[in-house]
């Protein structure tokens, strides 16, 4: 039985182990897009103090949109702290669709603005478009919808090289048990990539099950679904629009101001709110989320809401909060795979554990290429 799953562990790895290597390599340095965002930016997250009243969120909002008339706005971020700037991300339309019939987008930006007097103050071109080639490197490796369903099919190719991986490191006699938990950094090359590769191999599994367990759960309805279900969701009402009310012509929208103002009073222990901005008049709602802390894209933490578009009104319906609840299980679980859940110490042993599974692929090949040169020595 050894012999087969040693096999079936070196071959499985040999032929999947580059997308292994990328996608762990991808899902590591992910891991940091908040930092990576805000050291490069550093200079135009605060502004000085004002004794003057904030600039309004529509105000901002239009300031941007007369400057970059081409561009969509996809969500916009404020702050309780008053001299921290606004932000938000934006794109412009390639005029291409992807295999959903979605518009794809392209040039991202993460924009930064004045609190009081609406500017805008920096315009970051790159680290954004970097994040989100890092992102479709991780979900498809750039090839659209092919790439989706091998990395889908792929992670569960990941979870039996896991499950292979522990069955063959489990120690069956007490010399095995004396080196299975250390690395001989003293020994031979040979021996230093074998302990590399069965004893880092060894700690990092748990975490590496972890994420790919969670990976299989965002990739695959069929196991979402029961999830969802049992923790209170409606696994149904996955993938389809909340309620929303009808749709009111020649009627200007509703101050996004006025409704910052309310979620401010009604949720004072919000230090973030996001707006997502909507992408058509078809849309009759204004959404978001209130954080409780600062995060990036605002996932992570906090209190869905929902406003009639045009009169500011609360629009919450029966079915809204399952729609709620499936949010807050799919940011969960999202959460849990990039490692944001536990802030920055999770981050980092996600970080680590990541480039770990990375080096994987590489001392397995090694090991393997060595053991096939010493076979054509003795031939």
């Amino acid at each position: 039985m050894k012999k087969i799953i040693r096999k079936l562990h070196l071959w499985i790895g040999l032929i999947t182990g580059l997308i292994f290597l990328l996608v762990c390599l991808s899902g590591a340095l992910l891991s940091f897009t908040e930092e990576a965002l805000n050291i490069v930016n550093k200079d135009y997250l605060y502004v000085d103090k004002q004794d003057k009243p904030r600039a309004k969120v529509e105000d901002v909002i239009k300031n941007y949109e007369q400057a970059y008339p081409k561009e969509n706005i996809f969500l916009m971020n404020t702050y309780s702290e008053i001299n921290r700037s606004y932000d938000f991300f934006s794109a412009v339309k390639s005029g291409k669709k992807d295999h959903n019939g979605y518009d794809v987008y392209e040039g991202y930006k993460m924009v930064y603005a004045n609190p009081y007097t609406s500017e805008i103050i920096r315009v970051d071109k790159g680290t954004l478009e970097t994040i989100i080639i890092l992102v479709n490197l991780h979900v498809n490796l750039f090839l659209g919808e092919t790439g989706q369903y091998i990395i889908k099919i792929g992670t569960f190719i990941f979870l039996i090289q896991i499950i292979a991986g522990l069955w063959l490191w489990f120690p069956r006699s007490k010399n095995a048990k004396r080196t299975a938990y250390k690395v001989k950094f003293d020994g031979t090359g040979k021996r230093l990539n074998y302990d590399l590769h069965r004893t880092l191999g060894f700690y990092v599994s748990v975490v590496l099950l972890v994420l790919t367990i969670t990976g299989l759960i965002m990739a695959w309805r069929f196991i979402k679904d029961p999830i969802v279900d049992s923790l209170g969701g409606k696994s149904e009402l996955l993938e389809t629009e909340a309620p929303q009310p009808a749709r009111q012509f020649n009627t200007a929208d509703y101050s996004y101001n006025s409704l910052y103002e309310t979620l401010l009073t009604n949720r004072p222990e919000a230090m973030q709110i996001t707006f997502y901005i909507p992408q058509s008049d078809t849309i009759t709602v204004f959404n978001g989320r209130t954080g409780d802390r600062t995060s990036f894209l605002n996932f992570e933490t906090g209190k869905y809401f929902q406003f009639n578009r045009y009169t500011g009104e609360s629009t919450g319906a029966e079915e809204l909060k399952y729609y709620d609840r499936n949010n807050e299980i799919e940011a969960a679980t999202l959460l849990i795979h990039m490692g944001f859940w536990g802030g920055i110490t999770t981050k980092v042993l996600t970080f680590v554990f990541g480039m770990i599974g990375a080096s994987l692929p590489i001392t397995g090949f090694l090991i393997w290429k060595k053991r096939n040169n010493k076979k054509k020595e003795k031939n």
